[in-house]
């Protein structure tokens, strides 16, 4: 299935959980594998990769197709094929910090995008603030960069 990968991001459409200049870690992930929620390295147009996030799927008769967007962007990318899909992003470092895109916190973050952007589609407008909320709340913002290094 291939190796994972490590890289460094630029921009801001994935913020607050990953940010520009992150250190990103890819896994393989078979095409048709990704989940609801996943944050995903896919390849947009032949000279354009994103890492942005799983918002919904489908089933077509091509495939399965994805809907992908980042969390800091109000629109979604648009559909994609499970082919474009290059793997999931699985932890993020910035100075002495990981993030595991595991982490239940972090899952809780992509809960609230997903269900942000669901009302929104549905209703056209958000009872909710962006999630940048969350760095006002300690104990997330505190669980969100967990100091994994001890030097």
């Amino acid at each position: 299935m291939g190796k994972s990968i490590r890289f460094q991001a630029s921009g801001f459409s994935m913020q607050p959980i990953l940010r520009d200049g992150d250190t990103l870690v890819v896994a393989p992930l078979a095409a048709g594998w990704a989940k609801l929620g996943d944050v995903v390295l896919c390849k947009v147009t032949d000279d354009k990769l994103f890492v942005h996030r799983v918002i919904q799927r489908y089933t077509a008769s091509e495939g399965i197709q994805y809907l992908i967007k980042g969390d800091h962007v109000t629109e979604p990318d648009g559909w994609i094929s499970g082919d474009q899909v290059l793997g999931r992003v699985v932890s993020a470092d910035r100075d002495n910090f990981h993030v595991n895109m595991n982490s239940i916190v972090v899952k809780m973050l992509w809960y609230g995008t997903i269900v942000r952007y669901l009302v929104e589609k549905r209703w056209g407008r958000s009872p909710f603030k962006h999630l940048q909320f969350v760095k006002g709340l300690s104990i997330f913002y505190r669980y969100l960069v967990q100091e994994e290094f001890n030097g």
